[in-house]
């Protein structure tokens, strides 16, 4: 069973401006990257957010593109983009950005 896991970055890093790119990192490596690994998803919730610099930015907080397993490229098929977009969407809605 996957799990996921929502991180509100404003609780999480107790400041409205996130600046140290090697906490994000240690972030990610130590709690978002098993998750993704897993099979789980992990949304990051940026309210209260006011800015970040460069290096938190470019820290490993995304999610694997899946395109790469291993030394094995694999290229999904149509229905896995349809799938990501379809859930893009869906989350969008649910947030009110689209009506």
């Amino acid at each position: 069973m996957s799990s996921s896991l929502e991180v509100h970055m404003r609780s999480r890093f107790d400041t409205t401006f996130l600046g140290d790119g090697s906490e994000g990192n240690r972030y990610c490596t130590t709690v978002v990257a098993p998750i993704l690994e897993a099979g789980g998803t992990v949304t990051f919730d940026f309210e209260g957010i006011e800015g970040m610099t460069d290096s938190f930015a470019n820290a490993d907080l995304r999610r694997r593109n899946g395109l790469l397993k291993g030394d094995t490229l694999v290229i999904p098929d149509r229905a896995y983009f349809q799938q990501r977009q379809a859930d893009a969407i869906a989350r969008m809605v649910e947030r009110g950005v689209l009506v």
